[in-house]
């Protein structure tokens, strides 16, 4: 039976070829500002500042999705989209604890080329599991299958990182070089 709830802004214009503007991370979605400011339910739910800024002046014209992975907001997202926790989870604290592992390591590796700041959202998400899993550890445990899954994603961003910095550097490429290779370590 297909849903009868409106969405956001359902009116179908040109440009839906412009959809990688926007920052999709179910049920959150930010979109460039020119497309917010024809929309009256975004401006509506916009936070104040941002609805200052929809009305004085230009903004990005592609959403940034590290606004959205930053916040606490994305604690929902992160529910949100996490798998059904199994008997197979490790334990919070083991996932806490391998998450910290593969983050570390992203770093290390990511900052001489100067490509490591699309880790501060999940640094800053880890940071306030372990915070919530010392305070309220019974609370925490909501966390188990999300963390699981953080995990297994980490460890393989990491296992394809540790490939393509091999292959770039066997070109001669050093991490000094950074601000010449763009889009190869952006």
């Amino acid at each position: 039976m297909p849903s009868t709830r409106s969405l956001l802004g359902d009116e179908v214009t040109d440009g839906s070829q412009q959809a990688y503007r926007i920052a999709a991370s179910p049920p959150f979605f930010g979109i460039p500002f020119e497309t917010a400011r024809r929309v009256p339910q975004a401006k509506a739910h916009a936070p104040e500042n941002v609805r200052d800024q929809l009305e004085t002046g230009p903004g990005p014209r592609v959403a940034d999705p590290s606004k959205l992975a930053a916040s606490a907001i994305s604690d929902d997202a992160a529910q949100a989209q996490a798998p059904v926790g199994s008997k197979d989870d490790p334990p919070l604290e083991r996932s806490l604890e391998r998450c910290q592992l593969q983050l570390d390591f992203l770093s290390k590796e990511l900052a001489p080329w100067q490509a490591d700041h699309p880790l501060v959202g999940a640094i800053e998400f880890m940071s306030r599991r372990k915070s919530e899993a010392a305070h309220d550890p019974k609370n925490a445990h909501r966390w188990t299958a999300p963390l699981a899954a953080q995990e297994r994603t980490l460890y393989a961003v990491s296992t394809e990182l540790t490939e393509l910095l091999d292959d770039v550097t066997k070109t001669g490429a050093k991490a000094g070089d950074a601000a010449g290779l763009g889009p190869v370590v952006e």
